[in-house]
């Protein structure tokens, strides 16, 4: 980054820090059916977020669920579209749709990386990670991996209707799964359903190697040019 960028960043966070501490300290004088009042009236063995917490994780909450949804339906859509004669109909069925676009989330994530805090030693590879060590979890590579998935590198649109199909990292686990998944779904369905039912199809107009790439939190490609196919 350049110092102007690393300014206007620094100055970004401030103002959405402040404009979420304002709204944060209005819904608690008035609260209501929103998940800000539902942060700060939650409990954790009898312990709550303290203001400063309810800020970070809101604010955390309007990044990341802006930009990992809107990077990853990119993503899935360039997948759809390189296997469009794949998915002929697939837009019509609920079930196989939420397949197909959780297999695009697993060959082409916008977040390949996800970070973790190591709360204890962990032995791997014969090597020690420290506790509070940053670890980097690449969950390209987990989507990918042939003790896991089988014909990892096959786009199978289908791979999520069976039942012995492992869960989709991509959006964490436990206490860390992702509190916006239900709503980044959605949103990647709907918009990957569009481009499938388009009438006539549409098709890339450029070979994917050719795609620039763009990356702010989550990595996407930076255009995709279509146009109708032709009636076969």
């Amino acid at each position: 980054m350049t110092p102007e960028q690393i300014a206007d960043a620094t100055t970004a966070i401030t103002e959405l820090q402040s404009y979420v501490d304002e709204l944060t300290t209005r819904r608690g004088k008035g609260p209501g059916r929103d998940l800000i009042s539902a942060l700060l009236e939650a409990e954790a063995d009898g312990e709550r977020l303290t203001h400063g917490e309810t800020v970070t994780m809101i604010a955390n909450l309007l990044v990341a669920g802006h930009d990992t949804a809107g990077s990853q339906i990119p993503c899935s859509i360039l997948v759809a579209l390189q296997h469009r004669h794949e998915l002929a109909g697939v837009h019509k069925d609920e079930a196989r749709l939420a397949s197909a676009v959780a297999e695009t989330m697993r060959l082409e994530p916008s977040i390949p990386f996800i970070p973790r805090t190591a709360v204890a030693p962990i032995e791997l590879h014969g090597t020690t990670i420290p506790t509070g060590s940053l670890v980097f979890l690449c969950i390209a590579s987990a989507c990918r991996d042939a003790s896991a998935w089988r014909e990892p590198d096959r786009f199978d649109p289908d791979r999520f209707v069976r039942p012995d199909t492992p869960r989709l990292p991509n959006f964490g686990a436990g206490t860390h799964y992702c509190i916006g998944h239900a709503l980044a779904k959605i949103a990647v369905e709907e918009c990957v359903r569009a481009v499938l039912a388009a009438d006539p199809p549409l098709g890339l107009t450029e070979d994917s190697a050719d795609i620039p790439w763009r990356q702010v939190l989550g990595r996407s490609p930076a255009r995709l040019v279509v146009s109708p196919e032709p009636a076969a």
